[in-house]
């Protein structure tokens, strides 16, 4: 393992052992673990407790809501990815001040005059796009959430730029979820009319943007106190514009589908895809865990010239998302009905969709932190070509396929748009960057991943094990596949260097020192 994974400049050090990047990554994917789990337990929460119309009337809702979460960010998480690291290297106390400060800003501002003109276009949204008048109501309310749900990511943010997992764990992968969580159980008690969901999804809001206020005021007190902070306005915003291009583009991308199914198939239909686009979301999580513990990396390392130690650090965290992903797409494809069915009946429907998006999402998206490395490189305008290529794609097929083959065809568009995108990355790495991806090692994780969670299930199905619908038998079946094609990989596919890694890993994580066997 080379230097650079092992001392890392722009994190803290905690003095435990196993390296920084891997350890943060861990640290992160747990917290991101518990919180996909969380989010899709209040998606099949909300499902069964809406029904699926009104369940629709949400989707599309908070759909126009996450438009303008992202176009609130600005890209403002990358600038902080990029420049507080460097600062904090260079001990710019000044600057570390003024950048925290200046991130925080423009979140609210653009998010104000998001929620300002979603509140007014909501009767053309509801009649143009999403077909049903009932919208209108909950699109102006979500509205309401989109400067806190943006802040809450800008703030989540600042604690990872700072290098603190754990603060960004509790910011954005669990504080919103539990406050989901707790309200829907409220409204389940009271039997609440289905539009209150979206007071606990403001609710949530305002209350992770506080917990992230309170998590930057922590970890960044030192930095803060007693110095007259210089605003890097220009510095950080014109930065964050460049990448801002790219968030458009991946938000035009992420929300095709589910706006032509909207625009061709109407509200329900959006209700049932949002479903199968929620049980894909732990592929998101991942990849956000290894994005935010490669974030302050890449851009040292890329300032710094040091290609052997990036190459490094890139190899470990596709190899290592391959590892985690690949078992999981293998799980949601196979029980792909069982799951869908846990929000209701009627959402088995989109099984097809849900095993299309399940394939395409566990191929690719442990390709998906060399986006990241690109744009920290030096190489946004690579980055940006990739991603209007694939959103124009997306667009395209949707619009052909949506209207023939429905669900299923929405997933086609964005699964394989997803697979050109990351297949011009890889090239991109190697070729730009000069970066390897598919070293033996790697290929042989893929293969033994692979391999091993189809066997898995192939054994279950044969012996007749667990193959009830019900909630507990598809979660004692997933987590059997899933500690079974651990086993697997333990045994035959990762070497020692890995194993010693996660032995590593161990007490960073629990604070207890485990002998290894």
């Amino acid at each position: 393992m080379t230097a650079a994974i092992v001392g890392d400049p722009g994190l803290p050090e905690t003095g435990s052992e196993g390296p920084p990047v891997i350890r943060s990554a861990g640290i992160t994917l747990i917290g991101s673990a518990l919180g996909g789990i969380l989010v899709i337990l209040n998606e099949v929460l909300a499902a069964r407790l809406l029904q699926s119309q009104a369940y629709g009337l949400y989707a599309s809702g908070i759909t126009v809501a996450r438009i303008g979460e992202a176009v609130s960010v600005f890209g403002i998480p990358m600038g902080i990815f990029h420049f507080i690291p460097i600062y904090r290297q260079r001990s710019e106390r000044q600057l570390i001040a003024g950048t925290v400060y200046a991130a925080a800003i423009l979140p609210l501002l653009i998010g104000g005059v998001f929620a300002s003109a979603a509140w007014i276009a909501a009767p053309w949204l509801a009649t143009h796009v999403f077909n049903g008048a009932n919208v209108v109501t909950y699109i102006r309310l979500l509205a309401v959430a989109v400067p806190f749900m943006a802040l809450t990511e800008v703030l989540g943010a600042l604690t990872r730029g700072f290098g603190y997992s754990k603060y960004y764990v509790f910011v954005k992968n669990l504080t919103p979820p539990v406050v989901v969580l707790a309200s829907l159980g409220a409204m389940a008690a009271f039997h609440a009319r289905p539009l209150w969901i979206t007071a606990a999804i403001v609710l949530a809001s305002v209350l992770g943007s506080t917990a992230g206020v309170l998590a930057v005021v922590r970890v960044a007190r030192d930095d803060l106190g007693r110095v007259q902070p210089i605003f890097p306005f220009k510095e950080l915003y014109g930065y964050s514009a460049g990448i801002m291009l790219n968030m458009v583009f991946y938000m035009v991308f992420a929300l095709t589908g589910i706006l032509v199914v909207g625009v061709f198939l109407g509200s329900e239909s959006v209700g049932i895809y949002r479903v199968c686009l929620q049980a894909v979301v732990p592929f998101d999580m991942v990849l956000l865990a290894f994005h935010a513990a490669m974030g302050p990396v890449y851009p040292v390392l890329a300032r710094q010239n040091k290609v052997a130690a990036l190459e490094d650090a890139y190899g470990t965290a596709v190899r290592w998302m391959a590892i985690v992903l690949l078992p999981v797409g293998v799980v949601l494809a196979w029980n792909r009905n069982d799951l869908l069915a846990l929000a209701g009946p009627e959402f088995v429907t989109g099984g097809n969709a849900l095993v299309i998006l399940a394939i395409g999402y566990s191929i690719c998206t442990c390709f998906g932190t060399v986006a990241y490395l690109l744009m920290l490189s030096g190489h946004k305008s690579v980055e940006t070509w990739n991603a209007a290529f694939a959103a124009v794609l997306n667009l395209v097929l949707a619009i052909v396929l949506v209207p023939r083959f429905g669900l299923a065809g929405a997933a086609f568009a964005t699964a394989s748009s997803f697979v050109l995108l990351n297949v011009l990355r890889v090239a991109e790495a190697r070729y730009v960057v000069g970066l390897r991806t598919f070293r033996p090692y790697f290929i042989r994780i893929v293969a033994v991943s692979a391999t091993g969670g189809v066997s898995v299930f192939v054994m279950l199905q044969s012996l007749g094990i667990l193959q009830g619908s019900d909630g507990i038998s598809v979660a004692i079946r997933i987590a059997l596949m899933l500690v079974m094609h651990a086993g697997i990989l333990w045994t035959v596919g990762l070497n020692r260097q890995d194993k010693d890694m996660l032995w590593a890993l161990v007490p960073s994580v629990t604070g207890r020192t485990v002998q290894r066997p």
